[in-house]
């Protein structure tokens, strides 16, 4: 059925767009946004934002993050 390649075609385009803008999002702010501020502020001059030393950076700032928040978390309820 020709509608139904239509359809199936226009789904397929629409959650790769989707999955761009997750993967945009994630990769490029949320990791590699603190990994370069973190690197820039340790460093003299300036990172090359798409370097495996910032990316590792942000990945290490983010599992920092949540350790940190998971014992303040677990020390808040735990004097309940």
């Amino acid at each position: 059925m020709p509608l139904d390649d239509l359809a199936e075609g226009f789904f397929r385009g629409l959650f790769r767009f989707l999955v761009s803008i997750f993967v945009e999002v994630v990769i490029e702010i949320l990791i590699k946004g603190p990994g370069y501020f973190i690197v820039k502020s340790c460093s003299s001059n300036s990172p090359d934002s798409d370097s495996l030393r910032v990316v590792l950076v942000g990945i290490l700032f983010w599992v920092l993050i949540t350790i940190g928040g998971y014992s303040l978390h677990h020390q808040l309820t735990s004097q309940v």
